[in-house]
């Protein structure tokens, strides 16, 4: 906050005044000074460009078109200015279920964002959007370019964060156990995560082989395929989850933050190691709730209800 850090430069520097008894009027030169530096300074900024944007808000006396051609000429002087692009981030229009409703939100977006020295991406799963209505040509009509993003797995995430959290520094002055525990389960974290991954996986098969040898009861095999069910859909969630870099961050964040209280409340305790539930696997139970929590939020909160993991 640009303003609040020059305001509290001119309040000190008017405590200066004081204390070597030079009189400075409330609100005078000094705080006007600074207060209009912070105005300057801010609309070189962000916040400039959001004066250009609220005034896409029409008014009584202006519609849309008239006030884009003023507007465009602003955009025109902040680019100048600036040297700025404004970019707009449209997220999650494939989770839009109604096919109608997405083809006309998407000719809105189009038409409220064409200004000067703006640029609009898209962040959409192609796959998921299109349909009758929104085919790759009615996209094109609107896109001026299309970027592929390569899938990624969850290891290769794992690999490119995993220096940023657990890093060397992080183990000075830990205790024994979280420093041996825990370095061995960063060096098998993506081992960990798909190894959760796997054993829903090898539990569907099972299932499935038990519905198709028909050795079961009809009420075990009603219950079995509930079960199926509710399993195929965490492996979805979960496949597309751990896909997820900002998830992955996360996930490797609570581990590390759990570690620390851990090691803060437990084992720093000189007496720790006398007691029974220091021989509890701690740093396993660790990683399985923070995969929970990152991955399978859901269960974690029916989990935490229950008050029991």
């Amino acid at each position: 906050d640009i303003k609040a850090v020059l305001r509290e430069i001119s309040s000190q520097i008017q405590e200066i005044y004081k204390k070597n008894n030079v009189y400075t009027e409330r609100n005078g030169a000094i705080d006007k000074y600074f207060e209009k530096i912070g105005e300057l300074v801010d609309d070189v900024g962000y916040s400039g460009m959001k004066k250009i944007i609220d005034k896409l808000q029409n008014n009584e006396n202006t519609n849309y078109w008239q006030n884009k051609v003023i507007i465009n000429q602003e955009l025109n002087e902040f680019y100048k200015l600036t040297n700025k692009h404004i970019y707009f981030i449209v997220d999650d229009m494939d989770r839009i279920i109604d096919d109608g409703m997405r083809a006309i939100i998407f000719q809105v977006i189009r038409k409220s964002v064409e200004l000067n020295n703006c640029v609009t991406l898209f962040m959409i799963d192609y796959d998921q959007l299109k349909s009758e209505r929104m085919s790759r040509e009615f996209l094109e009509k609107y896109i001026n370019r299309q970027i592929n993003i390569c899938d990624i797995d969850f290891e290769e995430i794992v690999e490119h964060y995993e220096n940023n959290f657990l890093e060397d520094l992080f183990w000075n002055n830990k205790s024994d156990y979280i420093t041996e525990n825990g370095k061995k389960l960063k060096r098998n974290i993506k081992e960990h995560g798909q190894k959760i991954l796997i054993s829903i996986h090898e539990e569907i098969q099972k299932i499935k082989d038990g519905i198709i040898n028909g050795k079961i009861s009809g009420q075990d095999e009603k219950i079995n395929k509930i079960h199926l069910e509710y399993l195929l859909d965490v492996e979805v969630r979960l496949q597309s989850r751990m896909k997820n870099p900002r998830k992955v961050k996360r996930y490797l964040a609570d581990i590390q933050n759990k570690l620390s209280m851990a090691d803060l409340v437990w084992f720093q305790d000189e007496n720790s190691e006398k007691n029974e539930y220091s021989q509890e696997d701690w740093v396993e139970t660790i990683h399985d709730i923070a995969f929970f929590k990152s991955f399978l939020f859901e269960e974690y909160d029916e989990l935490i209800k229950a008050k029991s993991f």
